[in-house]
């Protein structure tokens, strides 16, 4: 399996705070605050109708795409140990080695993070529809992205014997993964 880190400085923003960034993003509709206080996110990868559920407190990053603004969600906790505020609304991601994911993608070898997620049903593959290649119930709702993406995983749990019994992951647009990952090395 390969591995990526972070490769930059990124913008980020901390949800109810009230930022330009959040007023903005309502406006648009690229975010919905809910009835119960949390918001939905309207990512690239919601392309079901619904977005990824977030909290207040919870803080998110904008992906900027011909002129259209897509929001996505990093739950506060993960957020603030995975990054360090420089100023105003920069973040340094740790990226010096300390936090480093592995990575699949379409046409590298089954593994059996793959495996453990396709036989649980946590994530599905659609040959038929390219757009929606992976789909994953991630964030409260059903996401799918294109079958260039990237799969990143953030955890992988095991049981006392080496089984998985959960994985933390994400689909990442080609895109974005692009832009935002440096890819360091294989298994």
């Amino acid at each position: 399996m390969r591995h990526a880190v972070k490769s930059k400085i990124v913008k980020a923003y901390c949800l109810g705070k009230g930022s330009e960034m959040e007023q903005q993003l309502l406006q648009e509709g690229a975010m919905r605050k809910l009835e119960d206080g949390s918001y939905e996110l309207f990512s690239r990868e919601a392309v079901n109708g619904s977005g990824q559920i977030a909290h207040s407190g919870d803080y998110f990053k904008v992906d900027h795409v011909d002129g259209k603004n897509y929001p996505y969600p990093n739950a506060q906790e993960y957020f603030l140990k995975n990054h360090r505020h420089i100023s105003g609304d920069e973040y340094m991601q740790n990226s010096s080695g300390d936090t480093v994911y592995a990575i699949w993608q379409d046409g590298d070898e089954s593994c059996e993070e793959i495996r453990f997620l396709l036989d649980t049903g946590r994530l599905t593959i659609s040959s038929d529809t390219p757009d929606k290649y992976y789909n994953a119930f991630l964030w409260g709702t059903l996401l799918s992205a294109g079958r260039d993406a990237v799969l990143v995983f953030y955890g992988v749990t095991r049981d006392s014997a080496g089984k998985i019994t959960d994985i933390d992951f994400n689909l990442v647009s080609r895109q974005f993964f692009e832009e935002n990952y440096v890819i360091c090395g294989e298994e």
